[in-house]
């Protein structure tokens, strides 16, 4: 029998449906969850749409995103009404727009179930109850047959979309022309194209075509395997001024598109630039081998002045990043907040590490928050450690690189500290138990970090027992320690009355015993993930 409560849920969850793009009823939905007694759950809703209005440069951001993560560990039920309708939809649930700092959390948007992925004649033939059920906004389908591409040439099932994201493997041409020709896509803010190759003829009718006139980001993204020479698509420079790519204000490309589009911005752009987030991926040539006139295409676009706004520059899958950067430097007006950059053996461009030689001192990083680069050597870490950054950065990831002991102590040791440092990620560098044992200990001079990533899968057995009976462990709320437990440090880790708060915990099971793993698993239950110990090499 249905209840007063049951009608007062089903009204409030069906102001969320009629509602979806306002964060209002999903707030009251919250509220009356509370009143129920589903905190968790209500506290989860907040947390999304606070996070949903974030950058991960804000001010705990972190601390948010980490809590939503450990919900979402501890309550996997959230989902069975989704998986209950159609269990294939979890299946590749959050691939697009993670970049973008809008995380999957496992496929919930602002709260609830949001992202799926599904046949796209399935949502043909029962998108309709899908859509009647949950809030959907974002999903992603292959193209690569007659049957799909069919199915979303009438668009009037995906209408509720505000993401698409559209495999094109194998059916380039044919998957790119029905995307020109589908219809019900107004609504769509972000859209994501990923392809072997680029169609030129349709790729340029898709950057024209009126229906995604509302797009806010887009994704092009072609096969960078072979890193040798290919054409740019021509049709860009050609484009109409009315084409809804000089209105985005996120673009992700790879170079290939890059040339094409620079060429067409330098010829006298119409484009105001509204650019805010800007992600280059790719190659202009055989590594280190870009020619001089490409060069000069790259160098003339970021003169054009439409990086001017950018605010989240990732560089971190390109060769050219080198060029990007020196020409950078010289524009006052360009002020990143976030900064992501290739590791050293990314960097193809023969200048690219001799142009970024002191290019953390440079005034036009003064802003960035955010700073995250792979192999990073002691010769960053003194730039950093003598820049403006340690007093500004939110969150440093420079994982995988040679950073020892002596580079850990040089952060230790920057005058002012980090005072608003949430989030360090120095996994898989060389850094010694006792190094590690020293940050412990010094660790106040980071007063705001919560989130702490290090290891590199060698035992840290005095770090992991002053972790657990180290008073300054309690400020932590995510520990991701690629190290390998023994017996002993898992006891110790499970005992601990300082990481009582913490909300995830990542561990290398190493060589403990069974049943000092099950004494960590009974004390941190879905908080806790082990890590299985890779398998022996055969003799």
């Amino acid at each position: 029998m249905s209840t007063a409560a049951d009608a007062t849920r089903d009204a409030l969850y069906a102001a969320i449906l009629a509602h979806p793009d306002e964060d209002t009823p999903r707030l009251v939905f919250a509220d009356y969850l509370d009143e129920q007694g589903d905190h968790h759950r209500a506290e989860f809703i907040r947390l999304q749409c606070r996070l949903a209005l974030m950058n991960e440069w804000d001010d705990g951001y972190t601390a948010a995103d980490v809590r939503c993560r450990r919900l979402i560990a501890e309550h996997p039920e959230w989902l069975d009404p989704l998986r209950q309708l159609n269990a294939d939809l979890l299946n590749q649930p959050g691939a697009f727009l993670t970049h973008w700092g809008r995380g999957s959390h496992s496929g919930f948007r602002r709260g609830f179930s949001s992202v799926v992925s599904a046949l796209p004649e399935w949502f043909a033939q029962s998108g309709h109850e899908l859509f009647a059920r949950f809030p959907i906004e974002s999903a992603g389908f292959h193209l690569d047959y007659e049957l799909a591409r069919a199915a979303l040439a009438d668009g009037s099932h995906l209408n509720p979309l505000r993401e698409l994201s559209i495999s094109l493997w194998g059916q380039e041409r044919e998957g790119l022309e029905a995307l020109v020709s589908a219809r019900r896509m107004e609504r769509v803010r972000h859209l994501g194209v990923y392809s072997e190759v680029i169609a030129v003829d349709p790729f340029y009718a898709l950057l024209n075509a009126p229906q995604f006139a509302a797009l806010e980001t887009f994704q092009i993204w072609s096969d960078c395997g072979d890193p040798g020479p290919r054409q740019p698509p021509d049709a860009i420079r050609e484009l109409d001024q009315s084409s809804w790519l000089f209105g985005l204000r996120g673009l992700a490309m790879d170079g290939d598109v890059f040339e094409g589009l620079t060429d067409r911005l330098t010829r006298g752009s119409d484009w105001n630039p509204r650019l805010q987030r800007l992600f280059l991926r790719g190659y202009l040539g055989p590594y280190g081998q870009i020619a001089p006139e490409n060069a000069a295409q790259v160098t003339a676009g970021v003169r054009s002045g439409w990086f001017d706004a950018v605010h989240d520059l990732d560089l971190s899958a390109c060769d050219f990043e080198g060029l990007v950067l020196k020409e950078l430097a010289t524009r006052t007006a360009v002020r990143p907040i976030r900064v992501t950059l290739p590791g050293r053996n990314r960097t193809g461009y023969q200048k690219g590490m001799e142009v970024r030689a002191g290019f953390l001192a440079t005034d036009w990083l003064s802003e960035v928050r955010v700073l995250k680069s792979k192999r990073v050597g002691g010769a960053e870490i003194n730039e950093l450690v003598r820049s403006r950054l340690p007093g500004v950065l939110r969150v440093l990831e420079i994982p995988r690189g040679s950073l020892t002991g002596e580079h850990l102590s040089d952060l230790l040791d920057v005058p002012d500290g980090w005072p608003h440092l949430e989030s360090l990620n120095v996994l898989n560098n060389p850094i010694p138990d006792d190094a590690l044992k020293e940050f412990l200990s010094r660790v106040e001079r980071f007063p705001r970090l919560i989130s702490l990533s290090v290891g590199d899968r060698k035992p840290a057995p005095e770090f992991l027992a002053q972790l657990a009976a180290s008073p300054q462990a309690a400020q932590f709320r995510e520990l991701r320690l690629n190290v390998p437990l023994s017996t002993t440090t898992a006891d110790a880790l499970a005992r601990s009355s300082y990481l009582a708060e913490l909300d995830l915990l990542s561990v290398m099971e190493g060589e403990a015993e069974p049943a000092a793993l099950d004494r960590l698993r009974r004390r941190f239950g879905a908080r806790l993930t082990l890590e299985a110990p890779p398998p022996r090499e055969s003799e």
